[in-house]
């Protein structure tokens, strides 16, 4: 009866360790781990657009909002003229707030004005939720690099404005020169060819750069809502920095985690209440009205 009772615990133990780990994974923030969305693929003219018209935000920045005709997408470009000598770059967490995951919405508070954008992935199932790999602002880092990432780096230029640059792989020395860096998970274009992967479609967060890193692309996919928008695949975002004319481009944390404001709006046709680990921030005048203690 002894040895029957424990086998049963076991069994029961094994049968909850199954469950927790299963429910880990679907809420990770990681879109890798996010519900398999593979599908016959996409014609190139039903996600790439013939004309972008962009709509002017301020003198550094433009919008463009996609909505697929063929197929259910819906997504948004941000071109932001990184030379321009008003621009401000800064990010969450900072030296004026805490490491905790914030929600967007929350985040717009305190970013009112500007542009900002989740950037890196993030442990999940514990409290509070850590960054992975590195995270920079003015030469503080908030979190260590992750070689086996991509990052987006901001260098102070002497005639005012920014370069970027997008880092393959983190490593301590790469980020010497630069003044802010902000991670991601992988490069998807390098020196304008496409980098490819396994063909799953989800919401997506990329930046991708100019060859001369003075211009910088914000592209946010929608794929939380499948009546409206399935997402995009890492190699349709590709092909879609192709043709704005970068050359090099990486994906943030996507799914869930996809976020993008602007002036302390959400974008987005539907609202995230996923609170993530950090993000880029792009203004002119200083937004933070405060910070969370």
């Amino acid at each position: 009866m002894i040895k029957n009772h424990f086998s049963k615990k076991n069994k029961q133990i094994a049968f909850k360790f199954l469950i927790a780990s299963f429910v880990f994974l679907f809420w990770s923030c990681a879109s890798l781990f996010h519900l398999d969305r593979r599908f016959s693929p996409y014609q190139k003219e039903s996600y790439i657009p013939q004309n972008i018209e962009w709509q002017a935000i301020n003198r550094w920045a433009e919008h463009f909002v996609f909505q697929g005709k063929d197929i259910p997408l819906i997504y948004h470009l941000v071109k932001i003229d990184l030379s321009s000598k008003e621009l401000k770059i800064s990010g969450y967490p900072n030296q004026t707030t805490k490491k905790q995951a914030i929600s967007a919405k929350k985040l717009s508070k305190l970013f009112s004005t500007g542009i900002f954008v989740n950037t890196n992935p993030y442990t999940v199932g514990f409290s509070p939720k850590k960054i992975i790999g590195i995270h920079k602002i003015e030469d503080e880092k908030f979190a260590d690099e992750a070689f086996q990432y991509s990052a987006l780096a901001f260098k102070k230029e002497d005639y005012g404005g920014f370069s970027g640059r997008i880092v393959e792989n983190q490593k301590e020395d790469e980020f010497l020169d630069f003044d802010y860096a902000f991670g991601g998970f992988f490069t998807i274009l390098k020196d304008g060819k496409k980098r490819y992967f396994y063909e799953t479609r989800d919401s997506r967060s990329a930046g991708g750069l100019s060859a001369d890193g003075k211009i910088l692309y914000i592209l946010a996919v929608e794929g939380e809502n499948h009546k409206k928008s399935l997402g995009l695949s890492y190699p349709e975002c590709a092909d879609i920095f192709l043709e704005l004319g970068a050359t090099d481009a990486l994906e943030f944390d996507g799914g869930g985690s996809t976020s993008l404001y602007i002036d302390g709006k959400n974008i987005l046709s539907y609202g995230s209440i996923r609170k993530n680990a950090a993000y880029v921030h792009f203004f002119t005048e200083q937004s933070i009205k405060h910070s969370f203690n």
